[in-house]
């Protein structure tokens, strides 16, 4: 049996049997500082979060799990897509190229080495563009009495046979990256890849320059039946 000055013990509160709180007041104490911290950890971690938002960068988080500093303009641009090395997860990140025409884009090998270049894309209508300098085609060499090229083997060139070699080249490249005067904000390999059409703007226009062009788009159309080649002369659009 308990004597009288028993007391019975509850967690940071001391009873006696009469009643009496030994400990209430240190329990309430505790309680309250308890909450004061908690406060302050809630000022702490707001002054990080405003702090954070002072700085140029972030962290991104891939679906992955992995996290990356990153700029905060650069991690604003980011469009996730599935890729292979990533598992088909989602987890590879690729730059969204700026809205518009993108000028001078190169396409590269496994070593890093150009292997073609892209006068101007246009990724919104899916256009590759190809500027040609064909004025001057029928101007006579006063040593041959002849003109330097005629008209079909310009076009067969110029149009034919670099038109054949950027195809195959798309297909074989690695990357992408900027010609030393483009931006570099370029599209990815992958982006240029869909892309079916060609449209070639020549700065001259002639009855026999047209005629040319012509077969030379007539020969591409048969090799290569799944893209669409148009021509603009003259600085036409």
């Amino acid at each position: 049996m308990l004597g009288s000055a028993a007391s019975y013990l509850i967690p940071g509160v001391t009873l006696t049997k009469a009643g009496k709180a030994v400990k209430v007041m240190d329990g309430l104490q505790k309680t309250v500082k308890a909450a004061d911290k908690a406060k302050d950890i809630n000022k702490l971690l707001e002054a990080q979060k405003s702090f954070m938002d002072l700085l140029p960068f972030t962290i991104l988080r891939t679906d992955t799990g992995h996290q990356m500093i990153v700029p905060k303009d650069f991690s604003r641009n980011l469009q996730k897509h599935d890729g292979p090395d990533m598992g088909g997860s989602g987890g590879r990140l690729e730059r969204t190229p700026k809205a518009g025409p993108i000028k001078e884009v190169e396409i590269v090998d496994h070593t890093g080495k150009p292997i073609g270049e892209l006068d101007e894309i246009d990724l919104k209508n899916g256009i590759f563009y190809e500027d040609k300098a064909a004025k001057g085609l029928d101007i006579i060499n006063p040593k041959t009495g002849l003109p330097a090229q005629t008209p079909q083997q310009f076009t067969d060139k110029q149009i034919l046979d670099k038109t054949r070699k950027r195809i195959n080249n798309i297909a074989e490249a690695t990357a992408t990256r900027a010609t030393k005067n483009g931006i570099p904000d370029v599209p990815s390999l992958d982006q240029i890849k869909g892309i079916r059409k060609f449209v070639f703007r020549l700065d001259g226009d002639t009855p026999e320059l047209r005629q040319a062009v012509e077969n030379s788009l007539e020969q591409l159309r048969k090799e290569f039946p799944d893209y669409t080649f148009e021509v603009w002369f003259g600085g036409e659009k």
